[in-house]
């Protein structure tokens, strides 16, 4: 006749962990001290979600043998379910005490030490756990994911090559090389091994989704919507993926289901799902209230206030403030162009300026113009995002600005730690971080005019004029003229050079309304993908204009970019995300630019910019006007005349173009936050004066 205790034990093999807990209760009565009964109820309790009662199990077990490895191991296995790391760590250390050759325990201590991001403590685990046995996988799987959360892409991916050479079937492996491989910019290797991880699990939901963020980057955007249809089939309410697919059809035209799209995502944002990240909202939202909601339940769920790192303890003054300005894009791109003279332009006497790059060397002209400019230049690409913040507190940089925020080559989660006394939201990300780690954003008055600041969690500093730019006259040459654009000389042409996925169906109708009611006109249209070339097609003629007045402007390099602006009449702008960088080339080239301003940051930079060069009659208020404007400037061309006379006077005497000036405001602005944070005062809404 078969005991309690042994009737349990087949319950439990079988899973019927009900009858199995029936017997092993009879078992513990029968015999109080069944150390063996009491472990294994407690692992059933653990797998029912039943904590404390499994707890009191392993307890137990523990109080009748202090000794019992798998009750301390088990115990720790809960607390590590709890999230209490702490007592689950304290578990594990026991059953090291007991049993120092427990990979197990090794490799479960490392587990939660990388869930507190203690991640060298962590790697120190695994490495022991595989010293004491080589042939053990899950050790190098979770020494590699240690590795890749520390950003050490090429060592993780020597340990993920050895889980591979131990277990061919290992599909985790596959999919974090995946993830290595795109860190290290190998994007083929990536695909190959996301494809593998699928062929192995075909149900392997997360390797479709980073396959398919993959071919985003490559802009790949079929590919793209594939793999993404195949993931939301199976998790419709994935956090922040619906926002990122109607981003991403966008890029190519994609409008069939556009506004059923738009109407889901702002319910959902009303809702506080996490339906959309703050950067694909931009182009779709224009309404200051719905990007804060975006942009707080992004923050919450991704950069919750880190608190693995001490809190900065207050600093004193000292002769030279030390600036840290922190980006992932310094390279050959639009923040870099605006932003580098500002960089050489800052008073030495009174500040040191140290450049932090989050993204990959590389040898382009731009990047070797930043490091000649900054008194320090250092690469942060392999670094985690609490070592940064380590070495900007142990560098003891006073303001740190971030350059990038919440776009595609940002660390936001380096911010989340505090890297300075004071952080600083500008140029990069327009609009709020909806963050408490950000101290202040950058603005003015058109961007963010009083009523709009309850939209926003950084205080804003006010300058005269928010964008800084770079110019030099040498960028504007004449030479290549309407034929080599296969523009026509006699009509007029209106010109749009802003990133396909700003192009909304609302704005488009206006642009076709504009073309037919100015017959004698062209569309200079940049296209970035061709896989949106039939799309486009399909969007202008059902909207009964001719195709072959939209002429589809390419790439072209920077020596090339500003003679595509001489050879248009007038720049339409987009909304609810104007033209920002593309907006100033625009201007600095001689070309005006007709916008109509939003309700958002992003709405309103390109009016803020008018404003700044002195032409508010470019800026409408409806779409009505907007169209209406456009119109009379083709019909009158006096009008255009005066208007670009006019801009070309203003060039060089208003505030858009002098980087002097936007230099010293914002250095009187860095002493003024300075000042109140070195005297115990509150964060607060400041107002720079312009300077004569």
């Amino acid at each position: 006749m078969k005991t309690f205790f042994a009737k349990a034990q087949n319950f439990h093999r079988e899973g019927n962990f009900l009858e199995a807990k029936k017997y092993y209760h009879l078992a513990i009565n029968e015999n109080p001290k069944n150390i063996e009964a009491l472990n294994l109820l407690g692992i059933i309790n653990a797998i029912s979600k039943q904590y404390n009662d499994s707890l009191d199990c392993f307890n137990k077990a523990i109080k009748i043998n202090p000794n019992f490895i798998d009750g301390h191991f088990n115990k720790g296995n809960v607390f590590k379910e709890l999230k209490q790391f702490d007592y689950a760590i304290t578990a594990y250390n026991k059953v090291l005490e007991l049993d120092p050759v427990n990979i197990k325990a090794y490799c479960n201590k490392g587990i939660v030490l990388v869930d507190v991001n203690l991640l060298d403590e962590a790697i120190i685990c695994f490495k022991k756990a595989v010293d004491i046995n080589s042939n053990f996988d899950a050790a190098y799987l979770n020494l590699g994911n240690a590795l890749l959360k520390k950003n050490k892409f090429k060592e993780a991916l020597l340990n993920y090559n050895t889980v591979i050479k131990l277990n061919s079937n290992f599909a985790e492996a596959y999919y974090n090389s995946g993830i290595a491989h795109r860190n290290l910019g190998n994007f083929d290797a990536a695909i190959f091994n996301y494809k593998k991880a699928i062929n192995l699990n075909p149900n392997y939901s997360s390797a479709y989704k980073n396959l398919a963020n993959i071919f985003l980057k490559l802009k790949k955007i079929k590919s793209y919507i594939k793999n993404y249809e195949k993931f939301l089939m199976t998790h419709p309410d994935e956090e922040f993926i619906f926002g990122k697919y109607v981003f991403a059809k966008n890029l190519i035209f994609e409008w069939s289901s556009f506004y059923e799209d738009k109407k889901k995502l702002e319910n959902d944002i009303i809702k506080k799902k996490a339906i959309i990240s703050p950067f694909e909202s931009l182009f779709l939202i224009d309404s200051p209230s719905l990007l804060l909601d975006v942009a707080k339940t992004y923050s919450q769920k991704m950069y919750k206030f880190d608190k693995f790192l001490e809190p900065l303890i207050q600093k004193k003054s000292t002769n030279k403030i030390k600036l840290g300005y922190f980006s992932g894009d310094f390279w050959e791109h639009p923040v870099s162009y605006l932003t580098a003279e500002l960089f050489k332009l800052h008073d030495r006497n009174k500040f040191e300026v140290i450049g932090f790059s989050f993204h990959k060397k590389n040898e382009s002209k731009m990047r070797n113009q930043l490091m000649s400019v900054f008194d320090r230049f250092i690469d942060l690409n392999e670094m985690s995002d609490i070592d940064i913040a380590k070495l900007a507190r142990e560098m003891n940089i006073d303001i740190a600005i971030d350059l990038s925020g919440e776009t595609e080559n940002g660390r936001s989660g380096v911010f989340a730690h505090r890297v300075a006394p004071i952080q600083i939201n500008y140029i990069g990300f327009l609009g709020s971080s909806g963050s408490s780690y950000y101290d202040y954003l950058i603005s003015d008055k058109m961007i963010t005019p009083k009523e709009l600041q309850k939209f926003f969690t950084e205080k804003i500093i006010y300058l005269p004029s928010f964008q800084v730019n770079q110019y030099n006259n040498n960028e504007v040459k004449i030479g290549i003229g309407r034929s080599e654009y296969n523009l026509p000389k006699d009509k007029f042409v209106y010109c749009c050079f802003n990133n396909n996925y700003k192009i909304l169906p609302n704005v488009f109708d206006n642009w076709m309304k504009i073309l037919k009611l100015v017959p004698d006109s062209v569309l200079f249209l940049y296209l970035e993908l061709d896989e949106g070339l039939n799309n486009l097609r399909k969007e202008v003629e059902s909207r009964g204009v001719d195709f072959e007045r939209i002429i589809i402007a390419k790439k072209v390099n920077r020596e090339n970019y500003f003679s595509r602006f001489l050879n248009c009449d007038l720049f339409l702008d987009t909304l609810p995300y104007n033209a920002g960088a593309t907006a100033a080339d625009a201007l600095w080239a001689g070309l005006p630019l007709l916008t109509q301003i939003g309700n958002s940051f992003s709405g309103r930079v390109a009016s803020s910019l008018l404003q700044a060069i002195d032409l508010p009659e470019l800026i409408t208020y409806t779409p009505d006007e907007y169209v209406a404007k456009a119109i009379e400037l083709a019909k009158y061309p006096n009008k255009l005349q005066e208007i670009k006379m006019k801009l070309s006077k203003n060039k060089f005497s208003s505030l858009l173009f002098d980087n002097v000036k936007f230099t010293r405001h914002l250095e009187m602005a860095y002493y003024k936050i300075w000042g109140r944070y070195n005297n115990n005062l509150p964060t607060e809404n400041i107002e720079i004066e312009n300077i004569d």
